[in-house]
């Protein structure tokens, strides 16, 4: 299936996502970019003001005009550090937070995945920002074109790779479905204080089996919806919901999971 990545989870959830054109993830980045050089430039302020101790009294027992180069040069190296230190903050942590997204690519719609369906997990994030400097190389540049998966060298070292989040029927990616479904009265479920109980594979597979449920005709996944509502009621110290309010189970989950997740960034 060209353009397409399958795979099947550790929770049995088999998947399928279009892979992440090139087009759309330069529009990503660029945004990103453009976020970044705010970033960068407080970094650089911040950099500068810290230095500036040592800087000054350097200044006073030197010539400006001699050594004019050398102040040249030594801010061209704050700017350089912390370009390179915000490129790593941003994109690793919001990657972290985000569970694969930045702000570029969530406007986008695409986000980062293990190639192998297991849940992103730190490590992999780290190792693919790290070599996020030689994918900058213009010799490396070629490496996306030539992939079969259109990986570039850190996402082939780390096991991941970046796919399209489809549309739902709804219309909407899952995220903009959560934030923009309709919430009458009281929550049929009650998640407060429980939420810390489940980890990364918990919640990429919640996450990955209401994308399936929302993408597909109903009743298509009942089997799998049932196991994995189960599970995570299990681990929760829940009842399991009654037949036939799996779906909202996982909707009013992630929906608290979200509103968690905004009010720690904010």
């Amino acid at each position: 299936m060209d353009g397409y990545i399958e795979f099947e989870t550790p929770e049995n959830v088999k998947l399928r996502y279009p892979l992440a054109g090139l087009g759309t993830r330069f529009l990503g980045w660029i945004t990103d970019q453009l976020l970044m050089l705010i970033l960068m430039f407080v970094l650089f302020l911040l950099l500068m003001i810290l230095a500036s101790p040592a800087l000054l009294g350097r200044f006073q027992v030197m010539e400006l005009d001699a050594d004019g180069p050398a102040i040249i040069w030594y801010g061209v190296g704050m700017l350089m550090l912390a370009h390179g230190l915000g490129s790593f903050a941003y994109f690793g942590l919001f990657e972290l937070l985000m569970r694969g997204q930045t702000p570029g690519k969530r406007s986008v719609g695409i986000r980062v995945v293990k190639a192998d369906g297991f849940a992103l997990d730190p490590v992999s994030i780290l190792v693919r920002n790290l070599f996020r400097v030689a994918d900058q190389l213009p010799i490396f540049w070629f490496i996306p074109l030539v992939s079969q998966r259109q990986q570039r060298l850190g996402d082939m070292i780390s096991g991941t790779l970046i796919v399209t989040e489809e549309k739902s029927r709804t219309g909407d990616s899952l995220i903009e479905y959560l934030r923009n479904r309709p919430v009458a009265g009281e929550p049929t479920f009650h998640f407060h204080g429980r939420l810390q109980r489940l980890g990364p594979a918990e919640w990429q597979a919640a996450e990955q089996m209401l994308d399936r449920v929302l993408r597909t005709e109903a009743g298509a996944c009942a089997g799998p919806l049932q196991l994995l509502v189960k599970a995570l009621s299990l681990k929760l110290n829940l009842p399991a919901p009654e037949p036939g309010l799996e779906q909202r189970f996982l909707e009013e989950l992630l929906t608290a999971e979200l509103r968690r997740r905004d009010r720690q960034l904010a």
